[in-house]
């Protein structure tokens, strides 16, 4: 698939991105993440937007001078961005059985 080929390259060189190559970057993530259906976001109270909005500033723009692990494909991201929501529900003390990926 042609967004996992650019995926990781672009996740990887995120402290030296262009404005183009983060518009790129952006427009990616966002597109996968609006494809998955994590199960977990029905017991959340925000739209799905508003946490992919927050999983890219937290986890992708702000740690880019860190070094971290890069998704090696959309199924990845998808894995990171569920477990972010999971990192969500805790804090916000809520209660549900369902924190499972369906």
């Amino acid at each position: 698939m042609q967004s996992d080929n650019r995926l990781t390259p672009l996740w990887e060189s995120r402290e030296f991105l262009t404005e183009a190559e983060w518009e790129e970057l952006y427009k990616l993530i966002v597109d996968i993440l609006k494809r998955s259906n994590p199960s977990i976001l029905r017991s959340l109270p925000e739209a799905k937007e508003h946490y992919i909005q927050d999983f890219f500033l937290l986890k992708v723009f702000e740690p880019a001078k860190h070094n971290s692990a890069s998704p090696h494909g959309s199924n990845e991201l998808c894995s990171y961005f569920n477990n972010y929501l999971i990192d969500v529900y805790r804090r916000a003390g809520l209660r549900t059985p369902d924190l499972v990926e369906n």
